[in-house]
């Protein structure tokens, strides 16, 4: 459009031109698959070029499915998948507001839709999408009829999974001897 309207042409030719030209990987002009034909333009052609014809549009409907292929392997790439939530789960509500670091806690009441969740905060009741909620491993004081504080801590404590070290000493150390 910019070459048309800087060579002083007509803008309306420019996009003539642009649809009847054929796209990549394709052997047919977007006029040609919408019509069934070619439009006529200010370069000459044969009249038989502008009778109507069949248009594979095969061609068309494999590359779209191949292109709609390769976004979704680019996407997958990225994503990482959530486990559902159940009813009763104690989660983090992302903040809500920009600025607010802090996450809301929260009990999930039901299951919405696929991805959604409807969760009872200090707030009151809130419908959130999965993303926005992270399931935590603390149990909940009301839940556990009133026990002391320090099994509750203890509990905490004893469903956290311990940290991973490593036994085997890394390439660049194993000449050096090490004692426990």
């Amino acid at each position: 459009m910019y070459k048309a309207i800087d060579s002083r042409c007509d803008s309306y030719f420019a996009i003539l031109d642009y649809r009847n030209t054929p796209t990549q990987n394709t052997e047919a002009s977007p006029a040609q698959r919408m019509f069934g034909r070619r439009t006529r333009t200010m370069l000459p052609m044969k009249a038989s070029l502008l009778k109507p014809q069949k248009v594979d549009t095969e061609i068309a409907k494999r590359d779209k499915k191949l292109k709609n292929l390769r976004s979704s392997w680019y996407h997958d790439k990225c994503s990482k998948y959530l486990e559902p939530l159940e009813q009763g789960d104690i989660v983090r509500i992302k903040p809500f507001v920009l600025g607010k670091k802090t996450w809301d806690r929260g009990t999930v009441t039901r299951r919405v839709d696929q991805r959604s969740y409807e969760v009872n905060a200090e707030k009151g009741r809130l419908r959130r999408n999965r993303v926005h909620l992270r399931r935590t491993n603390i149990v909940d004081v009301n839940a556990a009829e009133q026990e002391p504080r320090e099994n509750t801590i203890l509990m905490i404590a004893e469903e956290r999974e311990p940290r991973k070290t490593r036994n085997q000493l890394p390439a660049k150390y194993r000449d050096f001897i090490m004692t426990k």
